[in-house]
């Protein structure tokens, strides 16, 4: 890379609808990455502007170049190559020069990425490039309002002397010497040449001197690559200087009222529609508190870590001077919470990391002057928001005199409950409000059309799926569930296994009943100990296998039979993947799954499913009126149907230039189905950078995701509560969004009632401000009284059951075949949470299957642990500081307290101390890799 003149102001002002990018000083320019200019706009280049036109630029004999600010992607006019733009269709009216853009363009006219090129040449060396990245949000969330000064890149550096060579020919191609004297004036010319010759010599002095300050060096090539890592630093430091100081946000009238009561340090609940700018609300808050409290420590929680994540970005990129601090859940700092707190002024995380520093004595509640939790509605019964805020409200009972944090909930819906009727939607606010402790509703009154003409309300369009009441493969997988149903029935009579709980419940197979129903049958007869050990592994088989089927059904109600069979083909080849594990019984049931497979192969004359036709004709539609470079979500309701739609509509929309990606919950110990956090990390930033145009998604999408330029949803016979449905609709930010809603005669009737919910919670929250603060406080009071009481009794219980806790003998084993087994002496509590089967030989007893490698934790996942002797995954191997340790999950394993088998959902319920183990011990029992393993 040649280093040459950096631009010296980089200026951005209003021009009438929309906003003009000009260079000033463009001399020569670096070819470094700026990584701070500006995203989520259009940038066009215009290449015919004339000499005299507003806001062009006169650059010392080289071509003008004018960028403009609108809404979208980045593109070019007249671009008809595919890689770059020719030299034809970028001469300037005075046919004097020309300019070539080169990108990673997608098509002939669009260009869908974060970074950009300009190059410009003249007569001699050396070429002149610029290259910027786009990765800043734009400051003002106005895009039409006035953009002040946003930064003035950094100081010069040494010109190069390479000509670039015209990538199609090999020649070098210069502007002839009367462009010079068409586009500077011999004076301005002057002027700018005397600047450039101080500017450059100022720096070659500076740089020759620390080069000499370094040592000397040997060769010419050891002193310019000196130099060049000299002037990388000048330009990093000077980089960081431009972004020291915090941006100024301009709120709307609407969003300065919502953020009136916080900025009174009242706790709070910000309640205003999705795409309302709640997160600018929430930003200008924190930026007040920052400034007028004295030493103050801010917490923004959110519930997931792409939502911590994506708050974090923002926040850190506009708080300037102030230090903000990340802690995910794959990535937790070493560094106990209360040290962080000595040096950061503001952290994300979610709240359960929290709970666990408070609990561990990290760090303690009144050490934060302001907590802010996003999704708010989810503070109720065992969520970790109202887990911590009990600690919150007991700290407060206990000692009134104690400063508390400052809280500030954010949310589109309190939601109603399971009430329809606005008497108990009131009293479910209130419990919500009593569990946040907040007394003061913030929602928009005074500006209420204000709000309106900034919050996107899409048009919708519910189509009712296409429903076949003749379906073959429907017909072909049923029938393979009854000759499952038969087996089961024919080993309970064998086995004189008569009992009434034991039997499969009835109705329509593929209801969310039904599934229900075998899942709680499955538990009941893993801890039944009246039946002999092979009895309950067979009989689990088969409710096993009847899930899958289930799922399967699934899957053909809403896509076509070849992604029926690659479900299928998945799911039995994990179920083979250690023949020799197989009871008879399983290895029966694995054939019946392969004839299956077998005879929907066969099946020639199944037609495809008529509502994925409509679900591409809409895509294609939408697409075409909103533009390609549109962003659109589609929900479903399970992880399987996320990815066969996605890869259905990835293929059928390639000739569009439309990629495709499902967007699915985390990776489970049942399931290696998901997405770990950084793959969704990755995949969101993919999405908003536009190189993935369409996510299809589970409800893991439909709250707090912020991708301003979503303007197409739809729902594919995917149902939600009523904040689901507010939720939704919020997805689409940008004015005239579609919503587009598929589905059955049943969800479209479970949909009817939330959409009832959503109006009910309005006219709920209207009448609840009207009784007045006082009144409030007084409900809400009398609510925490209530709940202090029950908290306390909770507490009660759960000392007597921790006291109850004894040393005796138990041991776990596995909960299909019974066999595997591990004494409860040998199970050791790793830091708190981890649970190790701290025995060398139980290596030896089960058996370890590799995964992809991935951090959590300061941890890496490597292997998973199934049982020797049958298909039960028991748990993962994890590399702790090149130690390959096994951590157990309870609920893969029954508890044997002598003729007792029980079932536990989590460790805390287990009635057995367990004792510490530390990483020395670790070491005793674990041999430590010989080639260790590198994150």
């Amino acid at each position: 890379e040649t280093y040459s003149q950096v631009v010296r102001h980089y200026m951005i002002t209003n021009e009438d609808d929309f906003v003009k990018i000009t260079w000033k000083h463009i001399i020569e320019v670096s070819s470094f990455l700026f990584e701070h200019v500006v995203t989520t706009k259009r940038l066009s280049v215009d290449t015919n502007v004339n000499e005299t036109e507003s806001g062009v630029v006169k650059t010392n004999g080289k071509p003008h170049i004018s960028v403009s600010l609108e809404s979208g992607n980045l593109y070019s006019k007249g671009a008809v190559d595919k890689h770059k733009i020719r030299k034809e269709h970028l001469l300037n009216k005075t046919n004097t020069g020309y300019q070539r853009f080169f990108s990673k363009i997608t098509d002939k006219t669009r260009c869908n990425t974060s970074s950009f090129l300009f190059t410009f040449s003249k007569k001699r060396p050396p070429h002149v490039a610029i290259r910027y990245k786009v990765v800043t949000p734009v400051i003002d969330n106005d895009s039409e309002k006035e953009l002040s000064e946003l930064f003035s890149l950094v100081d010069l550096v040494e010109a190069g002397d390479n000509a670039e060579m015209d990538s199609d020919s090999g020649e070098e191609k210069y502007i002839n010497d009367a462009s010079e004297k068409e586009f500077c004036k011999p004076k301005e010319k002057k002027i700018l040449d005397h600047q450039l010759e101080l500017a450059e010599q100022s720096l070659t002095e500076h740089v020759n001197m620390e080069v000499g300050h370094n040592g000397p060096c040997k060769t010419s090539i050891e002193r310019e690559k000196k130099k060049e890592e000299i002037i990388y630093q000048r330009l990093m430091e000077d980089s960081k200087k431009v972004f020291s100081q915090s941006k100024e946000i301009k709120l709307r009238e609407y969003q300065l009222e919502l953020a009136e009561k916080a900025l009174t340090g009242k706790n709070t609940v910000i309640c205003a529609d999705t795409g309302s700018g709640k997160t600018w609300v929430a930003l200008h808050i924190v930026q007040e508190h920052l400034n007028s409290k004295e030493s103050p420590k801010v917490a923004f929680m959110a519930r997931t870590n792409p939502l911590v994540q994506q708050q974090y970005t923002l926040f850190k990129n506009l708080l300037g001077e102030k230090k903000v601090y990340i802690i995910n859940k794959d990535e937790r700092s070493t560094v106990p919470l209360n040290k962080l707190m000595e040096i950061y002024d503001v952290f994300f995380f979610t709240p359960q990391i929290l709970i666990n520093n408070i609990e561990k004595g990290d760090t303690r509640l009144p050490q934060f002057t302001l907590l802010i939790l996003d999704e708010c509605h989810h503070t109720a019964k065992g969520e970790p928001y109202n887990n911590l805020m009990r600690k919150y409200i007991k700290t407060k009972h206990i000692n009134k005199e104690i400063p508390l944090p400052q809280i500030v909930g954010l949310t589109a819906s309190i939601g109603v409950g399971a009430d329809t009727a606005e008497e108990g939607a009131i009293q479910h606010m209130i419990k919500i409000f009593s569990n946040l402790d907040v007394h003061e509703i913030s929602t928009v009154e005074r500006n209420k059309e204000e709000m309106k003409k900034f919050v996107a309300i899409p048009t919708e369009e519910h189509v009712k799926m296409e429903v076949s009441y003749k379906d073959p493969c429907k017909e072909i997988i049923e029938e393979e569930m009854k000759k499952v149903e038969n087996i089961y029935e024919n080993l309970m009579k064998r086995k004189g296994n008569l009992n009434s709980r034991q039997n499969l419940p009835g109705g329509d197979y593929l209801s969310k009943t039904y599934l229900g129903s075998i899942i709680k049958l499955k538990n009941q007869i893993m801890c039944d100990t009246t039946l002999p050990e092979d009895s309950g592994r067979e009989m689990i088989c088969c409710i096993t296998h009847l899930g899958i089927l289930h799922e399967a059904l699934d899957i053909n109600y809403l896509m076509n039979v070849e992604h029926v069979i690659q479900f299928l083909n998945k799911k039995y080849v994990e179920e083979n993947q250690q023949p020799d594990r197989l009871i008879v019984i399983e290895r029966r049931l694995l054939n019946v799954g392969n004839d299956l497979i077998k005879t929907l192969k066969k099946q020639t004359n199944i037609r495809s499913n008529p509502n994925l036709s409509l679900i591409e004709e809409k895509l294609q539609e939408l697409y075409s009126e909103s533009g390609k470079d549109s962003l659109g979500m589609i929900f479903v309701q399970t992880r399987a149907t996320a990815k066969s739609l996605a890869e259905y509509l990835n293929d059928k929309l390639k000739g569009i230039d439309i990629p495709v990606k499902p967007f699915i919950g985390s990776k489970s110990s049942e399931t290696s189905d998901g997405l770990s956090e950084t793959e969704k990390k990755e995949l969101l930033e993919d999405f908003r950078s536009h190189k993935i145009k369409l996510l299809v998604a589970t409800s893991v999408g439909s709250e707090g995701i912020d991708v301003p330029e979503c303007n197409i949803v739809m729902k594919y016979n995917y149902s939600g509560n009523e904040i689901n449905i507010i939720q939704m609709r919020g997805r689409m930010r940008k004015a005239g969004g579609q919503a587009i809603y598929i589905s059955d005669q049943s969800v479209l009737r479970r949909d009817l009632v939330s959409m009832e919910k959503a109006a009910v919670m309005h006219r709920a929250l209207d009448e609840l401000k009207q009784k007045g603060t006082e009144e409030i406080r007084k409900l809400i009071k009398l609510e925490q009284q209530n709940d202090l009481k029950h908290q306390e009794e909770q507490e009660r219980k759960l000392r007597e059951l921790q006291n109850q806790k004894k040393r005796g003998f138990f041991k776990l084993i596995c909960a299909t075949c019974k066999e595997t087994e591990i004494l409860g002496d040998n199970i050791k509590l790793y830091k708190q949470n981890h649970h190790v089967a701290a025995e060398r030989e139980f290596l030896d007893r089960v058996k370890k299957e590799d995964i992809k490698e991935e951090k959590i934790n300061q941890m890496i996942r490597k292997s998973i642990i199934y049982c020797k002797n049958c298909p039960q995954k028991l748990g993962k191997i994890f590399l702790i500081h090149d130690l390959e340790v096994p951590l157990l999950k309870i609920d893969a394993f029954l508890c044997k307290e002598g003729d007792k088998l029980r079932k536990y959902k989590n460790w805390k319920c287990v009635p057995y101390i367990i004792d510490e183990i530390n990483h020395k011990d670790l070491e005793i029992i674990f041999p430590k890799l010989t080639t260790p393993k590198v994150s």
